[in-house]
């Protein structure tokens, strides 16, 4: 996503994302705004039918056995049986069986018990406490539906109406600042009203040479001052700071530039020995670790990642580059966490790269990434534009959090995120024309998919880039089509409407947080 001074990716970066965008429309098949996840375990029941019931337990690789308590058109008792797989909010047992043949105690001959195929079992989640069972049997049975109500839980698997996962956005702003700053007094508004963390993006260049002297933010550039002074003097003071800087390009595939008066300044301007600087010389690594001791001292942030979107960078810049940059990494962490020990330090990778098949991205190369950071990233930040990989505005696969959820054993925060509330049509190259099919259903639906996943796996907080559309800025910068590709993606439209997916945020965030 572009930085708050309004630089744009470079051309390498819009070639990669040529590869990624897929034009398909896939069907959005609709579901719960319930995600099934293990706190669901334990015993069920139809009040209307008191003495039979279900249990169901959640599984290992998104799957669930569910057994049925019940009884034949005979009054005799019987059990029907199955494991299924989880879809979102719900699990499907296309063949089910029913068991008979057995007899009890020493007499129990296992060979003997028979299990028959009984028919569907299809159960539909709405809440925690509440689900529909439906099913299709033999004539016999026949086919219906029964409404669930949780009858146990399981101890420490608590399912409630309690968020564990806070919500914010960055700044960034929807159009030219005013004289009076009129848009970003507005933003600000909107992080104050609507959110509880702050992301602080600064992914604009490194005042290098004054960070690589020694000098503190008092001596930084003015024009970042003024920009540092404005997003302190505007966080709230009940909110939770995510600070995000980055030695790589925007482009994701060299040295960042330089931070001076104006945001994403060449090195050229600096001349030697900065402009042909590599990632492990001295005063770059002492520079960068200078220049995170600055922001973490004028922020306090309570999130500090000190690489945005590392594994871009793995894939775009030349491969010689990597062990030069991991070496920088490695240090300013180790320096950082002896001098912060409390303060969650870590980097951020693209989810569609991680995620196999969501991109044209070598899976080795990115589990290399990963294996290389485990032990120097304290979170496993991620930046989750799913519309950008070959799934499109399309449905996501089922698995796709349980997915994001297995990449680490460590916690998760999804750093940056959005998806377009409406169609566009943008020629991202000469000649190269991407239709983003986005709708205000499609927003919300990725909306509720994020945040139901987001709160039942416990992520610690989810970044929603752009708060309102930036239409307004684009047509003053003359913004090229590739820049535009996040421009409707706000929970605001660009005459600063609320969307419906703005509703969904609300839900959640007035629910009573869990630390």
């Amino acid at each position: 996503m572009q930085s708050k001074g309004f630089s744009w990716f470079s051309r390498s970066a819009a070639l990669l994302l040529l590869q990624l965008i897929s034009v398909t429309v896939l069907a959005d098949t609709g579901s719960s705004g319930f995600l099934i996840n293990q706190d669901i375990t334990g015993g069920w029941y139809d009040p209307a039918q008191d003495g039979a019931g279900l249990t169901l337990e959640i599984l290992d690789g998104d799957r669930a056995v569910v057994i049925w308590y019940t009884y034949d058109i005979n009054g005799n008792q019987v059990w029907i049986l199955g494991v299924g797989m989880l879809d979102g909010h719900r699990i499907v047992i296309e063949q089910a069986r029913i068991t008979s043949g057995g007899t009890f105690g020493v007499d129990f001959d296992p060979a003997a018990v028979q299990r028959n195929v009984w028919g569907r079992l299809e159960l539909m989640f709405s809440d925690c406490n509440n689900a529909t069972l439906a099913y299709e049997g033999p004539p016999a049975f026949g086919a219906g539906t029964q409404q669930l109500q949780r009858l146990t839980t399981v101890n420490g698997l608590p399912c409630d109406d309690k968020r564990r996962v806070r919500l914010g956005f960055t700044p960034f702003p929807a159009e030219l600042p005013g004289p009076n700053g009129e848009m970003l007094l507005s933003t600000y508004a909107k992080i104050n009203a609507d959110a509880d963390i702050i992301a602080h993006h600064l992914d604009d260049g490194i005042p290098w040479p004054e960070a690589a002297a020694g000098l503190g933010v008092e001596n930084y550039p003015g024009g970042l001052q003024a920009d540092w002074i404005f997003r302190r003097i505007m966080t709230p003071a009940s909110h939770q700071v995510y600070v995000a800087i980055t030695p790589i390009s925007i482009g994701r595939n060299s040295l960042a530039p330089y931070r001076g008066e104006q945001p994403d300044t060449p090195l050229d301007v600096l001349g030697e020995p900065w402009v042909s600087a590599d990632f492990n010389d001295e005063m770059v690594k002492q520079a960068f670790l200078n220049h995170a001791v600055n922001a973490v001292e004028y922020f306090r942030p309570d999130y500090l990642s000190i690489g945005i979107e590392v594994n871009l960078f793995r894939q775009l810049a030349p491969s010689a580059l990597w062990p030069d940059y991991f070496e920088l990494h490695r240090e300013t962490y180790q320096a950082l966490k002896q001098r912060y020990p409390s303060l969650p330090i870590f980097v951020t990778m693209t989810g569609n790269e991680l995620l196999e098949g969501f991109t044209a991205a070598d899976p080795a190369d990115q589990a290399q990434v990963l294996a290389d950071m485990q032990a120097f990233t304290d979170i496993l930040g991620i930046s989750w534009y799913p519309f950008l990989s070959t799934f499109g505005t399309g449905d996501l696969p089922a698995d796709t959090y349980r997915r994001i959820d297995a990449l680490t054993d460590k916690p998760i925060v999804i750093t940056e995120t959005g998806y377009p509330a409406q169609f566009q049509r943008l020629e991202v190259s000469e000649g190269v024309t991407v239709d983003l099919n986005g709708t205000l259903e499609k927003q919300d639906t990725f909306m509720r998919d994020l945040l139901a996943a987001a709160n039942a796996r416990r992520f610690r907080f989810v970044i929603q880039f752009v708060t309102r559309d930036y239409d307004a800025l684009c047509n003053a910068l003359q913004c090229s089509d590739f820049s535009r590709i996040w421009q409707d993606t706000g929970l605001w439209d660009q005459d600063d409407v609320e969307r419906p997916a703005l509703s969904r945020w609300r839900d959640l965030l007035q629910r009573p947080l869990v630390n």
